[in-house]
């Protein structure tokens, strides 16, 4: 949670992209409060299977595994596509 906080009071954050299954109910409810201080939109990977920013389009894929320990298993996989150009992220 602190490197969430660091960065809410660094970075100029407008729009959070989560997997809400991935947080405990006291961390899930600290990010919505420091979001909703700083007008910061949440929104739900679950709820998301692809945006338009621009040039680019993001698609995301729901492969995480909820019930596994592996942090790994619980990423976020998204792949960017822009301007003929493909870049698979997780994280």
């Amino acid at each position: 949670m602190e490197e969430q906080l660091y960065l809410f009071e660094t970075l100029n954050i407008k729009t959070i992209i989560l997997n809400s299954d991935k947080f405990t109910t006291s961390i899930l409810m600290q990010i919505k409060s420091q979001s909703s201080e700083k007008h910061i939109k949440l929104m739900d990977v679950k709820q998301i299977f692809q945006l338009n920013v621009n040039d680019a389009q993001l698609k995301f894929f729901h492969t995480y595994i909820n019930n596994s320990d592996d942090k790994n298993e619980q990423s976020i996989i998204i792949l960017i596509q822009y301007k003929n150009r493909n870049f698979l992220i997780n994280g």
